[in-house]
């Protein structure tokens, strides 16, 4: 067997991305890998087709060890991301974070 050449980050960063591109396979929309370098917490934009043809940015998160609160899950967040997806912008900034399978939205 090869050694990886990924760390731990690297690799919840590419599964992430891969799981936001199958999802959008199915639904037909265009996943496309955000902006290089990331300054402004956007990981990917997904651009659909319809009458006005809706585009919206993505901050994608995963963790391998959840906060687990009466709520739900919890995800510690650092504050530049947050203050980036607090931003009043004219495009929504979706923030998808994965856990063991599971996926939580928030739309801002």
């Amino acid at each position: 067997m090869f050694a990886g050449t990924m760390n731990d980050n690297q690799r919840k960063a590419q599964l992430s991305f891969s799981y936001l591109s199958a999802m959008c396979a199915v639904a037909g929309y265009t996943c496309l890998r955000g902006p290089v370098p990331d300054d402004d917490s956007i990981d990917a934009t997904v651009r659909t087709r319809g009458s006005k043809r809706p585009i919206f940015d993505v901050q994608l998160k995963a963790t391998s060890s959840p906060i687990r609160h009466a709520d739900g899950l919890h995800f510690n967040l650092n504050r530049k991301n947050y203050d980036d997806l607090r931003e009043d912008r004219t495009v929504n900034i979706i923030l998808n974070q994965s856990q063991g399978g599971m996926r939580i939205c928030r739309v801002w």
